[in-house]
């Protein structure tokens, strides 16, 4: 499944949409940009509610748009662009945030870390993979600060960091190896998002997580790296880690 999509030909396959009241998203994230430059080092320029059903959003590089889903396809229930349309009238009417109001907030924050970020030589395969649940597992540690731009609170972010709907699995599994090489879990997501930020090529990001993941597990980085491959694992990935470190 597409969770999140990013390229430069990203606009090519998007499906835009007219979405009641998405005005009310558009004009909101335009001025935070304009509030936020450092959120946006190249610009922003468009949000785009999008009838594809196979992601959540997506971020084109080239032309600096985001794109939001309105589909309920990969969750039932969950139409990102229509979540988010609530979160932010609710947050201006001053109503109470659901678990699906904050998590659409979060799903543009993945993107918006996205932006900030990652300009040149995007990994394929499972390093790919391995970026974006980097990037996944920092956005559900640091989407706060997108509320707090919003004047809100999150209440919903335990559950989001622990069951959030994108790269499940892959987040989850990477929780379960901070955990296994006893690394505290708030320091590393704050050790990956300033590396996020000071390493464009996403391969360089992930060579430089390795780096810091061995230096303060005193793991060989060697087994980091074949730990990393292992993130998609739908079964056995705590086993496969012990097995992987015990030699």
């Amino acid at each position: 499944m597409l969770l999140s999509a990013l390229n430069s030909k990203i606009t090519e396959t998007m499906k835009i949409i007219s979405l009641p009241n998405f005005d009310v998203v558009r004009n909101k994230l335009k001025d935070i940009a304009h509030s936020n430059p450092v959120l946006f080092p190249d610009g922003f320029n468009d949000i785009h509610a999008v009838s594809n059903p196979d992601m959540f959003a997506g971020f084109d590089t080239q032309n600096r748009i985001i794109y939001v889903s309105s589909a309920e396809s990969l969750v039932k229930g969950f139409s990102p662009a229509k979540e988010l349309i609530s979160a932010i009238h609710n947050i201006q009417q001053k109503i109470p945030l659901t678990f699906n109001n904050e998590y659409a907030i979060e799903t543009v924050w993945h993107e918006i870390w996205h932006g900030r970020t990652h300009k040149s030589n995007i990994p394929i395969g499972k390093d790919r993979l391995t970026l974006e649940s980097l990037v996944q597992f920092v956005s559900r540690h640091s989407y706060n600060e997108m509320m707090a731009i919003l004047d809100y609170k999150a209440q919903h972010q335990e559950k989001i960091i622990n069951i959030g709907y994108a790269y499940q699995q892959e987040v989850s599994n990477l929780r379960a190896l901070l955990k296994e090489i006893n690394i505290n879990e708030a320091m590393m997501a704050s050790n990956i998002s300033d590396l996020l930020i000071a390493n464009e090529d996403g391969g360089a990001l992930i060579d430089a997580v390795i780096n810091d993941l061995s230096r303060h597990s005193g793991v060989d980085k060697g087994k980091i790296k074949r730990a990393l491959k292992f993130l998609a694992s739908k079964n056995g990935f705590s086993e496969k880690i012990r097995n992987l470190l015990s030699y």
